[in-house]
C-alpha cells in the first residue's frame, strides 16, 4: 500500500502539528535542504539504453539501514518493449544507482524462463527490503500456464534464489501446490527479515486439499532453505476450534516472529466459536509454533471485570501496520464492554501483548498526559499507531476537556507506556512555515515510529503563508532530541536535475513493517525515503535526513539474581566507523565479587536463560565473548561492575565477528557474571544495541 498526501486527506477537520519554532521568511523543509534525490523522469536508467518515463515511471521505494534504495522503474526508448519495460534498481545516489533485475531476464533458477508474460513484462510492485540489504520480489514467468507463471525470489543483485512458484509443491501439506499468483506482491501481506525469513500468504490447491472443513490456505514462514507453516485455513486450535479464515495482520521480527490475526468458524469443530469470541490474534514462534495473544472476550487488563467486545459482535483486532517489534511485544487498540465500562467515556484503550502477557498502556477517559487544563483522551484512531524495538509507543488521538475545541483537540503522543510525551497538538504554530498553523491532522496518512524514535506524521495548514490548494498540506517529524521538523510542504519546487526546478502537489511513503520494527521508508538512522508526484504529471525518489542524535538502544529485560541485584547494562555513544569517538560498556548492579564478561552477537533474541531462572538470552547466536574480569564491589551485595572499551577491543580484535562494521551496522551486547546459587550458576544483564555511525 503506498500513501500520497492528498490521496488521505478528509473532509473533517481532524487535527493538526507543529511545536513552537519561530517562522522567518527564511523557513525551508527538509526536501529542499536535507535531502538527495535518487531519480526522476527521464533520468537515464542504468543498466540499459533507456530512461525513466511513461506511466507511473517511478513506484514507491523501500530504503534499508545503509541507505539504500529498492523501487520498480518503468522504462522507455532504447531497448525497452513490451517484455522488458520495468526493473528493479537500487543506490543510495543517482551515481550509485544499479539495476537490480529486468522484466524479460532469465528467472533465477528456472532457466531458461524469463521473467515476462509471454505478453507484456512481468515483474511485479511492491519489492522488500530488510535492514541489511537483503531483497524479495515476484515475477511472472514465461511459461503460457496460468497455474504456474509465477514466482517469488529473494537474495542481493546477482545473487538470487527461487523462494516459491506457483504450481509446486507446497511446504507441510500431503501433496497440496501453491495456488496463488506470486507475481503480485504486495507490502501488507508479506514480510522478510536480515536473517532471510520471509512471511507470505498463498491460496493451496489438489493434494490434502478439502472443501469443509476448509484449508485451501496459509501463511508460510521461513528461508530458501526451507519453508514452514505458520497457520493453514482449517487447522483445530484452542481444544476444537477451527480456523475459518485468514485475517489481515502480518507483521514478522528480527527473530522470525510472526504476528497474525485468524477468525474461527462458529459452526465446524468439536468446539466452535462464538460470534462474540471468534476473532483471535496469535504470535508464531520458530520451532515453538502458535501461541494466543488475545481472543475476542478475553478479559481486558487494566479494567475491573471489562472484556474485549462490542454489543453487536463486530469486535475485531485493530494493529497499526508498524506494530510488532523483535521483543515479540505487539500493539492494539481495542473496543470492550461490560465490567467498568461507562457508556463510550471509557470504553476503548491501548493495549501493549506479549506471550508473557498483556497489559493497558492508556484508556480513553485517563487524563491526557502533558496537559494541564482538565482534558481526557476521547479517542483513538484505531490504525494509527506504532511500536518500535525500543518500545516506543506513537499514536494519535482527541482529547476532550473544558478549553477543548474543534481547533485543538487532535494530539499525538510517543514514549512508553507511564512516560508519554506530547509530541503534537491542533492549533500550534507550524515549524517551518511563516504563520502558518496547523488545521488538521489527515485522518490517514504517513504516521510512523522508527527504530530510534522519531516520529511522522501529516497535517493540514491554515494561516501566515498557507495558499488553500497550493501549499496548505505539509509531512513533520519529530525527534525525541532535535525535536520537530517540516519534512516537506506541497507546493515546495525541488532541484530534481541540474537547473531543473519542479513542484509537486503530493507526496508519500511505504508504512509497512520491514521486518525489523521499522517502517520500509524510514530507516534507523532518520533517513526517509518519499516519493514526490510533480504538476508536469511525473516524479521523483529521494532520500530526506531527519535530524537525530542517535542513542544506544536498551532492550530485554535483566535478570533478578539471588542477591536482589538487576544488572543494568548501557553504553554512553553509539560507535563510530573509524574509532572516532569514545565507545564506553557499563554493567552497574552486578553481584560483587564474582567474574563476569560481556557478551556480544549481530542479532537480538529473546529466550529464557534457563527454565527456572529469571535471566534471559537476549542476544542471537553466533556470539563472540570479550575479556572476563572481576566485578569487584562487596560481596552478596548488588554493587559490582562490569566496563568495556568498545574501540579498544575492536581495535585489538580485528578479524573478530561482524568485523569490518559499516555506517548502519548494529551490535548488541548483553553481559554473564557467576551467581552460583542460581539456575546454570549465572545469571544476565539486560542487553544494548549498538548502531554504527560514519
Amino acid at each position: 500500500m503506498q500513501i500520497d498526501s492528498k490521496q488521505w486527506k478528509s473532509a473533517v477537520a481532524f487535527a493538526a502539528v507543529a511545536l513552537c519554532a519561530a517562522a522567518s521568511a527564511q523557513a525551508q523543509s527538509l526536501v529542499l535542504t536535507n535531502t538527495n534525490v535518487i531519480a526522476t523522469d527521464n533520468d537515464p536508467a542504468p543498466g540499459t539504453t533507456s530512461v525513466f518515463g511513461g506511466s507511473s515511471a517511478l513506484d514507491h521505494g523501500v530504503i534499508d539501514d545503509a541507505g539504500g534504495v529498492l523501487f520498480r522503474g518503468r522504462l522507455t526508448g532504447g531497448s525497452a518493449s513490451t517484455l522488458n519495460e520495468r526493473g528493479l534498481f537500487y543506490g543510495s545516489t543517482r551515481a550509485s544507482l544499479q539495476l537490480v533485475v529486468r522484466s524479460g531476464d532469465v528467472a533465477p533458477g528456472l532457466a531458461p524462463l524469463t521473467l515476462n508474460t509471454l505478453t507484456a513484462q512481468g515483474l511485479g510492485s511492491s519489492p522488500r527490503i530488510a535492514r541489511n540489504g537483503l531483497m524479495l520480489w515476484g515475477s511472472s514467468l514465461s511459461t503460457g500456464v496460468s497455474t504456474d507463471d509465477s514466482a517469488l525470489f529473494v537474495g542481493t543483485p546477482g545473487n538470487f534464489v527461487l523462494l516459491a512458484r506457483e504450481g509446486s509443491p507446497a511446504a507441510g501439506t500431503a501433496g497440496a501446490v501453491y495456488s496463488s499468483g506470486l507475481n503480485g506482491l504486495s507490502h501488507q501481506p508479506t514480510g522478510l527479515n536480515r536473517n532471510g525469513r520471509v512471511l507470505f500468504q498463498s491460496s493451496l490447491s489438489g493434494g490434502d486439499v478439502v472443501a469443509s472443513p476448509s484449508n485451501n490456505a496459509a501463511w508460510y514462514t521461513g528461508s530458501t532453505a526451507g519453508l514452514e507453516i505458520v497457520q493453514r485455513k482449517g487447522d483445530v486450535v484452542l481444544g476444537g476450534a477451527i480456523i475459518s479464515a485468514l485475517g489481515f495482520v502480518s507483521q514478522m521480527n528480527d527473530s522470525g516472529q510472526v504476528l497474525h490475526d485468524e477468525t474461527l468458524s462458529t459452526t465446524l469443530g468439536t468446539s466452535p466459536a462464538t460470534a462474540a469470541n471468534d476473532k483471535t490474534l496469535w504470535i508464531y514462534t520458530p520451532g515453538v509454533g502458535n501461541t494466543l495473544l488475545v481472543r475476542e472476550g478475553d478479559a481486558a487488563p487494566g479494567t475491573i471485570g471489562a472484556t474485549f467486545n462490542v454489543s453487536s459482535n463486530s469486535w475485531f483486532v485493530n494493529v497499526g501496520a508498524n506494530c510488532f517489534n523483535s521483543s515479540g511485544e505487539a500493539l492494539m487498540v481495542a473496543s470492550m464492554m461490560g465490567g467498568d465500562v461507562v457508556g463510550t467515556t471509557n470504553d476503548t484503550a491501548i493495549f501493549k501483548l506479549a506471550a508473557s502477557g498483556n497489559t493497558m498502556v492508556i484508556r480513553k477517559g485517563d487524563p491526557a498526559p502533558g496537559l494541564t487544563n482538565g482534558e481526557t483522551i476521547a479517542l483513538f484512531h484505531t490504525t494509527y499507531n506504532a511500536l518500535n524495538n525500543a518500545g516506543v509507543v506513537a499514536f494519535k488521538g482527541t482529547v476532550a476537556g473544558p478549553l477543548v475545541t474543534t481547533s485543538n483537540d487532535e494530539v499525538v503522543y510517543a514514549g512508553t507506556p507511564g512516560n508519554l510525551q506530547l509530541v503534537a497538538r491542533e492549533g500550534d504554530a507550524a515549524v517551518g512555515t511563516v504563520g502558518a498553523t496547523v488545521a488538521a491532522f489527515l485522518a490517514q496518512g504517513s504516521f510512523h515510529v522508527n527504530e530510534i524514535g522519531q516520529v511522522s506524521f501529516q497535517a493540514d495548514l491554515t494561516g501566515g503563508d498557507t495558499v488553500v490548494g497550493v501549499n496548505d498540506g505539509a509531512l513533520f517529524a519529530w525527534d525525541p532530541s532535535t525535536g520537530i521538523h517540516l519534512v516537506a510542504r506541497e507546493g515546495d519546487s525541488v532541484e530534481v536535475q541540474p537547473g531543473v526546478f519542479k513542484s509537486f502537489f503530493t507526496y508519500g511513503n511505504i508504512q509497512f513493517n520491514n521486518g525489523d520494527a521499522n517502517p520500509l521508508g524510514w530507516n534507523r538512522n532518520g533517513l526517509m525515503v518519499l516519493r514526490l508526484n510533480f504538476n508536469d504529471s511525473t516524479s521523483a525518489l529521494l532520500t530526506v535526513q531527519v535530524p537525530t542524535t542517535p542513542n544506544p538502544q536498551s532492550y530485554c529485560t535483566a535478570g533478578t539474581t539471588t542477591n536482589g541485584c538487576n544488572a543494568l547494562i548501557t553504553a554512553n555513544a553509539n560507535p563510530t566507523v573509524g574509532h572516532s569517538a569514545p565507545c564506553t560498556v557499563s554493567v552497574a548492579g552486578v553481584e560483587g565479587q564474582k567474574t563476569g564478561l560481556i557478551f556480544y552477537g549481530l542479532t537480538r533474541h529473546t529466550g529464557s536463560w534457563c527454565s527456572s531462572g529469571s535471566s534471559f538470552l537476549c542476544v542471537k547466536s553466533p556470539t563472540m565473548r570479550t575479556p572476563a574480569q572481576n566485578t569487584a564491589g562487596t560481596a552478596g551485595a548488588c554493587d559490582g561492575t562490569i566496563t568495556l572499551d568498545w574501540n579498544a577491543f575492536q581495535l585489538a580484535n580485528i578479524g573478530a565477528l561482524g568485523q569490518p562494521f559499516g555506517a548502519g551496522d548494529v551490535v548488541d551486547l548483553q553481559a554473564w557474571f557467576r551467581d552460583p546459587p542460581a539456575c546454570k550458576t549465572t545469571n544476565t544483564s539486560n542487553a544494548v544495541e549498538l548502531t554504527y555511525l560514519p
